[in-house]
């Protein structure tokens, strides 16, 4: 038998032999609902989660309305009597999955509490303009129909952390920003918004202005992309979702980019800050970022929005345009956007002002993006749903870098990204659901260059360097409910995947074509069982669920690697719940970590670092190419606490613990100057030579051979070398991170319309420990210049009406050390404040909005000079100070 279906088949056979011997839970004749008192829309989706049932609902009819917060043990329509009352609105019962609200004078609830609940929901969202809304209720007869009655629930809500539909896995910890908190943030792009989350740190060379802290060329961003890197552990480590399915990553960055994606788009993002390879393969260490998109958006909206800075520079201008239409059995979206960015040179803050000129910090662009998203139901059983996302983005940086004669450089760049995902949902019987889809994604830059003096061997204004990511990846899925026993069901998901990965550079003006490819084959399978349920909760356990994930992957590069994820949720009372969480993931070498180390094969001379007897570094040592990049595993434990005071019911804190243990750690060669002087740190790194000849060896028994240069002296020989060092992407031997996050959500219901919403969110990073060697003494990089924080932290308060809301927000971020000096210097803490006012009319569809971007106009705190004369940390600050932006959006 094929080795990669026999460990398949042994991975479904043990998640089965486990299922089958857990014990099936009592009977239970209500539901556990916990609905903060919120806008009626809002209310109603949520219920429709929590009871497991179909929802469906004339948007126009609950627009502007609240719902009272209810929270306890309730039948299904009890609960949803208690978010109606007070309305026009009544329920009717379709089939014994689906739930009609209905514009009414009556208030009755005809529902059967007796049914068995359904496992998904079809929700409509709230945020269209009666004038495109279908008003007429559906008559009598066709409400009662026998044939609704054996209607399959098809319409899925994507569920981040689980492959199992319906479930909500109160395992993972999960950030959940919804439309409104989108629209509070006051962020013109989704990339500033997934930016000002404490636990993300701006990704380096994976942000625009990452560039200025030391990429060759200004080449290691050519897309001008922003890509999500939760907990600081790289672009590569965090996994980048569109509606659960992957992107294929911005070819420099190795990291989605953010920005391709309109923001007005968005339904909602879910942030997933737990190591998930069990249930979503390598990359997703660091944890995972789900964007959402609308799915029942219904009218047409226009947006536009001017953003200008106070010192000047990096204006954008931005347009966008939003058509949806939902139907009895699916529904369509388009959104386009139309950014126009300015550049922001490095002449124009203080901070920079002794860079090389002409250099910018931000590029100017023209990017051009397009969402479309449509699902279908084509019979009772089968739905397809599909979406697509293509963008265009012209670039222009001017960049001047220091080789061995200052190079004025111009860099134009052209990026075309396009993905596409088509699949099918199946219920063939019961809740069984059977989903199959493919998808193709793509991201293709190419650009030119202009230097001065002329580049040896290029011709200005000509193709320079052009790149290509691309992913092919189809995915087939099988979910359900094993058994249930009085409303309480164990269910399961398992399932097969296939990707194919490609990479491929291509240095024009020299004709270098680099091109690496894998693909992936997976299977896993997964299982949730809630062992506890309030039904036959006993004191000091209201709840206990298990959830269990296991999932095979075999590359082609790399050989296969089985990652298990194990979960426990327990509540003791009410108000709060416990959970912990132990897994293991795996991330293979990037395609451009492969491609940099091959073309990193030389060896070269370099003098000024530190040598015992030669303390001012005169003598040369030898820097030379690494040979090999294996992939990196890591251990992940999780611990959280979430607790709901019942005196409070709209108000939920949170507390969660992380640890994640690297081996293998694919990292940047840690060389500075002191690396000779320090072997108890440095250890195996470090290569000492006794004579000439050793070192001479040395260089010869390099494979493949590499080149030697000799840029300290300009004669190539190793005569009194004395020490060698690798340069370049290698594993270090372990890397060790630890922390806490910390969150708070209040919402409060006050007279009328009026509400309050209060935020809060930080982290705590306590250790960022790279160990060279088991024996060696391990360096901790948190708090340190152009490496996460340890302490940041977003609080935010809100207050709205039917017609107005007023938002504000205050960032952190904490002093640290100034590691361009030695000893090491201090940067100062950093604290901005946001604000935006909007004001919307009912009658004419019109929302105003002013948002104002670091009100205080705050600079970012100063460093010691780095690359290139930079005066500030550009991984833990903004340079562009107040962002002053006035938006309009009108729907028709």
């Amino acid at each position: 038998m094929n080795h990669r279906l026999l460990r398949g088949c042994t991975v479904f056979a043990l998640a089965f032999a486990l299922l089958v011997s857990l014990p099936s839970a009592a009977t239970e004749s209500k539901s556990r609902f916990d609905i903060p008192a919120e806008d009626l829309g809002k209310a109603l989706r949520d219920f429709a989660i929590q009871a497991n049932r179909n929802l469906s609902y004339d948007p126009a009819s609950v627009k502007h309305l609240q719902a009272p917060a209810i929270k306890g043990d309730f039948t299904v329509p009890d609960a949803l009597s208690l978010i109606l009352r007070g309305t026009h609105l009544r329920a009717v019962n379709i089939n014994e999955n689906t739930i009609q609200v209905l514009d009414s004078a009556s208030t009755t609830i005809d529902l059967d509490s007796t049914r068995t609940p359904a496992v998904h929901l079809a929700y409509a969202t709230p945020d269209t303009t009666p004038s495109t809304q279908n008003t007429t209720p559906p008559s009598s007869s066709s409400a009662t129909s026998t044939d609704d009655n054996t209607t399959p629930d098809l319409e899925e809500i994507i569920v981040t952390g689980t492959n199992i539909s319906g479930v909500e896995n109160k395992t993972v910890p999960i950030l959940t920003f919804d439309r409104d908190a989108i629209d509070r943030s006051g962020f013109a792009t989704l990339a500033d918004f997934i930016t000002s989350l404490p636990q993300n740190v701006k990704s380096g060379n994976n942000s625009p202005d990452g560039v200025l802290s030391g990429a060759q060329f200004g080449l290691d961003n050519a897309e001008n992309s922003t890509a999500a890197n939760l907990r600081g552990l790289g672009a590569s480590s965090t996994l980048t979702l569109l509606n659960g399915h992957r992107l294929a990553p911005s070819a420099y960055g190795s990291g989605v980019d953010l920005s391709m994606i309109p923001l007005d788009a968005v339904e909602r993002i879910d942030v997933l800050t737990d190591g998930s390879s069990a249930v979503y393969g390598s990359d997703a260490v660091g944890g995972v970022i789900n964007i959402i998109l609308r799915k029942d958006f219904n009218g047409q909206a226009t947006t536009a929005r001017l953003d200008t800075l106070s010192r000047s520079g990096g204006e954008l201008k931005q347009f966008g345009q939003s058509i949806g239409r939902t139907w009895e059995s699916g529904g369509v979206l388009a959104v386009l956007q139309f950014d126009d960015a300015n550049n922001l040179r490095t002449d124009q803050r203080s901070f920079t002002q002794s860079v090389p000129q002409p250099t910018d910090i931000l590029p100017s662009s023209k990017r051009y993006s397009g969402v479309l998203s449509a699902h279908q139901s084509l019979a009772s059983s089968l739905e397809v749903f599909g979406d697509a996302l293509l963008e265009h983005d012209s670039g222009l940086r001017n960049y001047t870098v220091g080789l061995v004669d200052p190079q004025e450089q111009l860099v134009t760049n052209h990026t075309n990204s396009g993905s596409a995902n088509l699949g099918a949902r199946w219920q063939p019987f019961g809740d069984w659901h059977l989903e199959g889809d493919g998808l193709y994604s793509r991201v293709d830059t190419q650009s030119t260059n202009i230097f001065v003096p002329e580049l040896a061997g290029y011709t200005n204004s000509t193709p320079f360097v052009g790149s290509l990511a691309t992913i092919e990846e189809g995915d087939l899925k099988l979910d359900g409910t094993l058994w249930s026993a009085g409303g309480a069901s164990v269910k399961a998901a398992l399932g097969a995947s296939y990707r194919q990965e490609e990479f491929s550079s291509l240095v024009h003006y020299t004709g270098v074509d680099s091109t690496t490819s894998r693909h992936v084959h997976a299977f896993f399978t997964e299982l949730y069982a809630p062992l506890i349920s309030p039904a036959n909760a006993r004191p000091g356990i209201q709840k206990l669920e298990l959830s269990a994930a296991v999932r095979d992957d075999d590359y082609s590069d790399f050989g296969t690697k089985l990652n298990p994820r194990v979960g426990i949720f327990f509540s003791p009372i009410q108000q709060i719940g416990l959970r912990a969480a132990f897994s293991t993931s795996f991330r293979a070498p990037d395609p451009i970590e492969l491609l940099e180390v091959e073309g990193k094969k030389f060896a070269y001379l370099e003098s000024g670092f530190a040598q015992p007897g030669d303390p001012a570094g005169n003598t040369p040592v030898l820097l030379y190419g690494n040979q090999t990049l294996k992939p990196e595993s890591s251990r992940n434990l999780t611990a959280g606490l979430d607790f709901s005071p019942l005196s409070l019911p709209t108000t939920r804190f949170s507390l969660n613990y992380y640890r994640i243990v690297y081996s293998d750690r694919i990292i940047n060669s840690p060389f500075a100057a002191n690396v000779f002087i320090n072997p108890g740190i440095y250890g195996p790194l470090i290569t000492q030579f006794p004579n000439d000849a050793a070192a001479q060896a040395f260089v010869a028994g390099l494979t493949p051979p590499q080149p030697l240069f000799d840029f300290s002296s300009g004669q190539t020989g190793l005569a009194g070398v004395r020490y060698a060092f690798p340069y370049g992407e290698l594993n270090a031997t372990k890397e060790r991170t630890e922390g806490l996050d910390l969150g708070g959500h209040s919402q409060i219901s006050l007279e009328d319309t009026n509400k309050l919403v209060l935020d809060f969110n930080a982290t705590y990073i306590k250790e960022i420990a790279n160990t060279y060697c088991e024996t060696c003494v391990s360096t901790d990089t948190a708090n340190t210049y152009g490496n996460p924080l340890k302490l940041r932290l977003r609080a935010g308060a809100g207050w709205s009406n039917a017609a107005f809301s007023v938002n504000g927000a205050v960032n952190f971020a904490n002093a640290y050390s100034d590691t361009n000096l030695n000893p090491a210097g201090h940067i100062a803490s950093f604290t901005t404040a946001d604000l935006n006012a909007s004001w919307h009319s009912r009658r004419t569809g019109t929302t105003l909005t002013i948002n104002i971007i670091n009100v205080l106009n705050e600079s970012p705190p100063l460093t010691a000079p780095a690359f290139n004369q930079v005066q500030y940390d550009p991984t833990n600050a903004d340079a562009r100070g107040r962002i002053l932006s006035l938006q309009v959006r009108q729907s028709w």
